[in-house]
């Protein structure tokens, strides 16, 4: 069985680059915005690591539970959907910023050394708005969301 790094080799890369790239930046490097409706550098870094973190909560993936428990804060959408509260990171300490890249690393890293790619045919399921269709197929109404089965990760 081939296992994710293989077929996904270079992710590792990317967080290493990552890491370097804002680990030496000042608060008012990370605080710039390239227009006042932007996000910063420190908003974009810290969306990165919290929507890793919401991303896979949904999935249940090995080494999950770990940086949930990390989450301060959370907001449930009217689908039902649990999301990290992005505020509660501060966007402008590299410190902080680098620490919870390499949380919401921990799960992505797993998942590449544990699954296979037999496991991308497995389905978990989601919540979303009644208007998303399953790239399965399967998807049931229930009131104001829809229930869907992804192709993307472990049964959950």
């Amino acid at each position: 069985m081939t296992k994710l790094a293989q077929v996904l080799d270079g992710w590792g890369g990317y967080q290493t680059s990552l890491l370097h790239a804002i680990a030496p930046l000042a608060a008012a490097q990370l605080s710039w915005r390239p227009a006042p409706d932007r996000r910063s550098i420190g908003e974009l870094v810290r969306h990165i690591a919290m929507g890793r973190i919401t991303w896979f909560a949904r999935m249940n993936p090995p080494g999950i539970d770990a940086a949930i428990a990390r989450v301060s804060k959370w907001f449930v959408d009217r689908d039902g959907n649990r999301h990290a509260v992005e505020d509660a990171v501060p966007a402008d300490d590299s410190a902080r910023l680098v620490e919870w890249l390499h949380i919401s690393w921990a799960p992505v890293q797993r998942v590449l050394d544990e699954w296979t790619v037999e496991d991308l045919n497995t389905s978990y399921r989601h919540r979303s708005p009644a208007t998303t269709t399953s790239s399965r197929g399967s998807g049931r109404s229930g009131g104001s969301w829809r229930t869907t089965s992804t192709t993307a990760g472990r049964s959950r």
